[in-house]
């Protein structure tokens, strides 16, 4: 299982108490750069590759950075 974060988001996972133990890693962190006070993050395969992409709006600057 592979869950990674950026930014300012929480990551929550959910498991039953049943569940078995499971071996959890984690890459490195990455930076990305974003314009003007990034407000809100969302997380799709906005390029078709199968990969998530990340994309954040930005306040001051009324637009999208994306990675």
């Amino acid at each position: 299982m592979k869950l990674t974060c950026a930014g300012p988001v929480a990551c929550n996972l959910m498991v039953g108490a049943e569940a078995p133990a499971q071996d959890v890693s984690f890459e490195g962190a990455r930076n990305f750069a974003v314009a003007g006070y990034p407000t809100t993050l969302a997380v799709g395969d906005f390029n078709a590759d199968g990969r998530p992409d990340l994309a954040a709006a930005n306040w001051y600057d009324s637009d999208l950075s994306a990675e």
